[in-house]
């Protein structure tokens, strides 16, 4: 997903490159390069889920944005986490609030990827009930 993103992002790039006209300084074009390094976010949407992607390293839920906030958890990587309403930037960092395991806390934004809508429960849900024929 990330590569997509990065693709996408390298064709606007070059699109807009080739519209502006030509360069007097031909020099300028490696400046635009080290921009492509760092990988676009992917958008997280309050209400769907999450997946932790630290490279195998455990991603900290924090009681408050930032580095300094009290640890509440740890997500292992690849686990599956719940993006709430709230965002943040603190200590160079974007910082999205998620509920994991039953925590609510902050976590690095940097270090979540889209996992689609959050799963259904149907526990509330009974089976219709029979209607004296036998089940079916």
């Amino acid at each position: 997903m990330r590569r997509l993103v990065a693709l996408f992002a390298l064709v606007a790039l070059f699109t807009g490159a080739l519209a502006s006209g030509p360069r007097a300084d031909a020099r300028a074009t490696p400046a635009l390069l080290p921009a492509l390094e760092t990988p676009i976010p992917a958008q997280l949407v309050p209400g769907e889920t999450a997946r932790v992607s630290a490279d195998g390293d455990p991603l900290n839920i924090r009681a408050e944005p930032g580095l300094q906030g009290a640890e509440l958890a740890q997500a292992p990587d690849g686990a599956v986490l719940t993006v709430l309403e709230g965002t943040a930037n603190v200590d160079g960092y974007s910082w999205q609030k998620v509920r994991f395991d039953g925590v609510v806390g902050w976590a690095a934004a940097t270090y979540l990827e889209p996992n689609g809508p959050a799963p259904v429960s149907f526990k509330h849900l009974r089976p219709p009930a029979t209607r004296g024929m036998g089940v079916w």
